[in-house]
């Protein structure tokens, strides 16, 4: 958005913001969970930026998101995330195979969401 308007000192200010909160929370994290704690830093940077950037973009040159659509890819890969590592958890279980079958329904589920999107925009013309 901040490029459509001509504004793109948005877009330096976001990303001095973000290595701002990446450097803080790696001098935190790192400390105390190691590399994962780089990881975390990262995702948590990203998220803000791009909550930021969602809202400020929302202010100055409104785009209508499907919200409801964006949300459910995110919500299905967090339960498929989430029943991994209870499966991990369970002994008798093969946590690849799992894994693989818990990719392979997210692959589907992405699957049926671009095909909606294809017959809409097919059926728009």
């Amino acid at each position: 958005w901040y490029k459509l308007i001509d504004k793109t000192y948005y877009g330096a200010i976001l990303s001095i913001f973000g290595a701002v909160i990446t450097l803080i929370l790696n001098i935190y994290l790192i400390p105390k969970i190691s590399f994962v704690g780089s990881a975390w830093a990262t995702l948590i940077c990203y998220f803000l930026m791009m909550a930021i950037s969602f809202y400020l973009g929302q202010q100055k040159f409104k785009i209508k998101y499907n919200i409801y659509s964006i949300c459910s890819y995110f919500l299905v890969a967090f339960v498929l995330f989430f029943a991994s590592i209870i499966s991990g958890e369970k002994a008798y279980m093969n946590i690849q195979i799992d894994n693989t079958i818990f990719f392979g329904l997210y692959i589907i589920f992405m699957y049926t969401q671009v095909k909606k999107i294809i017959i809409k925009k097919n059926n728009f013309y």
